[in-house]
């Protein structure tokens, strides 16, 4: 899981230092009297609807064993430019999360949620902006499988509240193009339900104490959270 967050990381971070670095060189002025790029400095609301494809997996004490599955993201985002270096972004987007678990029956943990982004953007050149915030999100559907059996995840944590770091660049038609990154803040296990018990040692007895996803996880605090990024493309409509 380590190596997903530095990946990510370091992809945020070259993203945005290129776009700080081509904003200070460009200059200001000339930044202004651009004008192809005239309208995304324009101050008000603007929609945009976007479609993304990425990874999911999980992160946190817990969750050694889970592997990135391909997923899919899609949105409605509002923006409000308040001037032109700041505006605020909120929506409802739809996400595909989980992952595949390293057992021997081909485990894996899907879980679809209904997203609510709250979010600060910071516009540091022409077209380009970077931006994080909080964004509830609410569990629609899910379901695992462990041990060679199938179950439906009602046992699973029926919300998340992540943080979302992303960059995006939006070019003077309106087409943009994203980077989002988001770590879940409230782990999928709920603690006050077991969702599984499973023995994988033959004759050996459930443990009624015990979570089981490819492993065995301590009950009382278990560390199991989401982790995503997306690469996604929209198409921003100025009201």
């Amino acid at each position: 899981m380590k190596k997903y967050l530095f990946i990510t990381l370091a992809m945020l971070a070259a993203l945005c230092g290129s776009a700080q670095h081509y904003g200070h060189r460009q200059g200001v002025q000339r930044y202004r009297s651009a004008g192809n790029y005239r309208s995304l400095d324009a101050r008000g609301f603007s929609l945009m609807p976007r479609l993304g494809v990425g990874g999911s997996t999980f992160w946190g004490d817990d969750a050694e064993g889970c592997n990135m599955r391909a997923s899919l993201t899609a949105g409605l985002d509002v923006n409000y430019r308040l001037n032109r270096l700041i505006s605020f972004t909120s929506g409802v987007g739809f996400a595909m999360r989980g992952a595949d678990i390293d057992d021997r029956a081909d485990g894996y943990l899907r879980i679809n949620h209904i997203d609510i982004p709250m979010l600060i953007n910071f516009h540091v050149g022409r077209g380009w902006s970077f931006y994080t915030g909080v964004q509830p999100s609410f569990k629609v559907w899910s379901k695992y499988r462990a041990g060679g059996v199938e179950y439906d995840g009602d046992d699973l944590c029926s919300y998340d509240v992540s943080i979302p770091i992303g960059v995006n660049y939006t070019l003077p038609s309106g087409i943009n193009f994203g980077v989002r990154a988001t770590l879940g803040g409230v782990s999928i296990v709920d603690d006050d339900d077991v969702i599984y018990d499973y023995a994988p040692a033959r004759g050996a007895a459930p443990r009624k104490d015990r979570y089981y996803y490819g492993g065995y996880y301590d009950y009382e605090d278990c560390e199991i959270y989401n982790f995503d990024i997306s690469f996604s493309i929209g198409y921003k409509f100025h009201l």
